[in-house]
């Protein structure tokens, strides 16, 4: 079963587990959800735990924990709730930490409480990208330039042959899909934030890189437009080159 909560924008699906078990899932995580701050004091008055993970049929092994929710819907009082109350930032639940999940759903509330908690690793990856990859991949432009302003590194992700996950890479994707909307403006600005932190190579050394890859024919380049005059070519096959981010004008 699931317990519609309301949030802006819609509702958010909260699990409600079978009758009987209803005390350990439904009533604190549907004071989560709803963002009732009191309720969730008196939870912690009881002295339990604010790790505590709520386990139902689609939960799967790791179950959900408070924190994670509150900072999932943006509920920046119950986030710090949490964190007065010792709860760990950086635990994970589904491939996310509450950071990760924060950042990609645009709540700067949120995720400014997360940061200046001092036991929140900002560069942290969960499936290979940052909570800044997350905040780019969905044009969220206020959280990156926040998160950047806080020390997150804007280069650090996952990047192998003709794969990479770094930030721009998460905003240069998404852009695609944008097109036509306002979201698309959003992009552009985050895609020339973290442009400035790309190293430049000439577009000589660029362009002979290229050339002797094509040579190899066993491989296809990856070469992404991001202006007229500039490009990002990342690592390829087993070439014994870092990746070359940019070609400078």
């Amino acid at each position: 079963m699931i317990l519609a909560i309301p949030v802006q924008g819609g509702y958010e699906g909260i699990p409600q587990c079978p009758q009987g078990e209803e005390e350990e899932v439904d009533i604190i995580l549907n004071h989560i959800g709803r963002g009732n701050q009191e309720e969730v004091n008196k939870y912690f008055q009881q002295q339990r735990d604010p790790n505590q993970r709520f386990q139902w049929e689609s939960s799967g092994k790791d179950g959900m924990f408070g924190l994670f929710l509150a900072a999932k819907l943006g509920h920046t009082d119950i986030v710090k709730l949490f964190l007065d109350n010792k709860a760990d930032p950086n635990q994970t639940y589904q491939g996310y930490s509450p950071l990760h999940i924060a950042a990609k759903n645009g709540h700067l509330g949120a995720v400014t409480a997360l940061v200046d908690s001092s036991a929140v690793d900002i560069n942290k990856l969960c499936n290979k990208v940052t909570a800044l990859y997350r905040a780019a991949e969905d044009g969220h432009y206020t959280v990156v330039e926040f998160l950047l302003n806080k020390g997150a590194n804007p280069t650090l992700g996952w990047v192998r042959r003709l794969n990479s996950k770094k930030p721009l890479d998460g905003a240069m994707t998404s852009k695609g899909y944008a097109e036509g909307t306002d979201k698309y403006y959003e992009y552009e600005k985050i895609i020339d934030r973290l442009n400035t932190y790309e190293e430049k190579v000439p577009k000589r050394f660029l362009g002979e890189y290229i050339t002797n890859f094509f040579q190899r024919k066993s491989y296809i380049p990856l070469v992404r437009t991001i202006s007229k005059d500039e490009a990002i070519v990342l690592e390829m096959s087993n070439m014994q080159i870092s990746p070359l981010l940019g070609a400078s004008k």
